[in-house]
């Protein structure tokens, strides 16, 4: 019996590899956690997403991109810091998490998984992205 297998490399926006679920060969770990490890097979750059599509996230995860500790008011914070409604912040995180799943193995059901996936492994989601106080 002939098995093939094929090997390929992902990159964030900034060249650096990053794991993928493939690197993660433990599978004594929880789904939860193994998922926090899983690229898309797009860089960032190749995530395009409007102004929109990036104030609205940019305001629910300032507080990743600004370094301080998660609110517990997570969705009112950024009604505050944006201007706009929870159903508005809600609503545009899950269009862009459908979009960013079309690129996925594995999709994204979290709104934290797609923090991780847009702040931390993609870089789309910047400091610029986080609109002033009030919209």
């Amino acid at each position: 019996m002939l098995t093939e297998v094929s090997v390929g490399r992902r990159r964030s926006s900034h060249g650096e590899p990053f794991p993928t679920v493939g690197d993660v060969n433990d599978r004594s770990e929880p789904e939860a956690d193994r998922q926090r490890f899983i690229g898309t097979a797009a860089a960032g750059e190749q995530l395009k997403l409007t102004l929109v599509q990036k104030r609205r996230p940019g305001a629910l995860f300032a507080y990743q991109i600004e370094g301080r500790p998660k609110p517990k008011r997570l969705f009112q914070t950024a009604v505050k810091l944006s201007g706009d409604s929870v159903c508005q912040i809600n609503g545009k995180c899950v269009t862009v998490m459908d979009y960013v799943n079309r690129h996925r193995d594995i999709p994204i059901d979290r709104i934290e998984d797609l923090r991780y996936q847009l702040v931390e492994v993609a870089g789309v989601i910047v400091p610029e992205d986080v609109p002033e106080s009030g919209g």
